[in-house]
């Protein structure tokens, strides 16, 4: 049975709304976000580590949620500041040709 009702191993504070101190105050976050964060690879990873948080309530399990969460929320504020590929590097098509390293023979 999940407990939506456990604390957070360390409260959350994103930048327009209330503090986030339980799993059920991240749930209701996540739940008000729009579609298009909402399906971002970071909210979508961030979500099930809350249910699985509510479903195990191991403290262990609960801190790597409010971690999650910690950075899921640093990256919606901070986006403009990284790449938008922040996760890999660019792949050959990416890089103009002019930048790519040529092969010396």
């Amino acid at each position: 049975m999940s407990d939506w009702s456990a604390k957070l191993s360390k409260p959350v504070y994103p930048r327009e709304c209330a503090p986030l101190y339980t799993l059920a105050d991240a749930r209701t976050y996540l739940a008000e976000l729009p579609q298009h964060l909402a399906r971002a690879p970071n909210w979508r990873e961030t979500s099930a580590l809350l249910m699985a948080a509510a479903d195990a309530g191991s403290p262990a399990a609960i801190a790597l949620a409010t971690e999650a969460l910690k950075l899921a929320v640093f990256r919606e504020e901070h986006a403009e500041l990284m790449p938008l590929r922040y996760t890999q590097g660019p792949t050959a098509r990416e890089v103009p040709r002019s930048r790519r390293a040529r092969k010396t023979a």
